[in-house]
């Protein structure tokens, strides 16, 4: 009788069966985690947000008002430089120099100095240091993804639920130009007012969850397929929302899309589910993607007088 061979390895087809069951795993494995870091990531970033609300309360505590949107004279200064003693960012508080333009003398040190707490984990991490092109030079300094609203555009855009936007009144936001907004001035509320939302993957131009790299939606400050305002010592980059028209290739104020269309000064976030605004009380909120442009505009406006049940 001839002695029975033991096995060594696996025959093909048993190694294509392994192939194919660990293939099934990793599929069904993948989207499990990318939904988890997902869920991580808005976490991360809603955090963040609610950490830079609280320091425009606290901001408003201490100075009775909060603070505005950016000189326009020199010494030129943006809000978040403003509010630097009220973050835990010891990179930068107290190396602002308030003497001079936030992009002179130190100053041109410290805009380079990226903060975690003004990025979102969402967003694309290889934007930075960006280059951008302003009225006083071209300067190079750490992107961020968190603006603030500043109005409601002249041209917003008007439908017969929102007439009230072809009038002057009630238009303005709460970290706008002038003195600064004081509490008693938020005639709609502090809880519903945005001060602060998102603004992601600036100077980078999105429109619909894809990046636009043919476009100019900025008037050529920055270039092609850019949008200015994506460095944080940047002192004029406030949004004025006016909702956007999916159907054009520019960013143009005045379109029913609300929420998550462009990052062309419009609220847009890496978040299919809606977008992160912090509110005036320092509250943090997701305002979904389905959210019509007229509550919207409510929600941006401090005076407008709307009577605001759900969003």
């Amino acid at each position: 009788m001839k002695p029975q061979r033991s096995r060594t390895a696996f025959t093909l087809i048993e190694l294509l069966v392994v192939i194919a069951i660990i293939s099934v795993l990793i599929g069904l494995l993948v989207p499990a985690v990318q939904k988890v870091r997902e869920s991580a990531a808005c976490t991360q970033c809603e955090n963040s947000l609610r950490q830079v609300g609280i320091a425009l309360a606290n901001y408003e505590v201490a100075n009775k008002r909060f603070p505005f949107g950016g000189h326009s004279t020199s010494p030129k200064h943006g809000w978040v430089s403003f509010i630097s003693p009220y973050i835990e960012q010891e990179s930068i508080r107290g190396n602002v120099d308030f003497s001079v333009d936030w992009f002179a003398g130190n100053n041109l040190n410290v805009i380079t100095i990226p903060l975690k707490i003004l990025t979102c984990p969402s967003a694309d991490s290889t934007r930075g240091p960006a280059t951008e092109t302003y009225s006083d030079g071209t300067f190079t300094g750490a992107v961020w993804d968190y603006t603030n609203t500043s109005s409601v555009a002249t041209n917003a855009f008007t439908a017969a639920a929102n007439t009230a936007y072809t009038k002057a009144a009630g238009r303005s936001g709460v970290i706008t130009s002038g003195k600064g907004t004081k509490m008693k001035e938020i005639l709609d509320g502090a809880s519903n007012t945005i001060t602060v939302a998102e603004a992601a993957n600036r100077p980078q131009y999105w429109v619909m969850g894809k990046r636009n790299t043919t476009a100019a939606p900025d008037s050529g400050n920055c270039g092609v397929g850019c949008v200015t305002g994506g460095l944080w010592a940047d002192n004029q980059k406030g949004m004025s929302i006016g909702g956007f028209d999916p159907a054009l290739t520019a960013t143009v104020n005045g379109g029913p899309c609300a929420i998550n269309c462009t990052n062309g000064w419009e609220i847009y976030s890496m978040h299919q589910q809606g977008a992160f605004a912090a509110f005036a009380d320092g509250s943090v909120r997701l305002l979904s993607t389905g959210m019509s442009a007229s509550v919207l505009f409510s929600l941006v406006s401090k005076a407008g007088g709307e009577v605001i049940s759900e969003y």
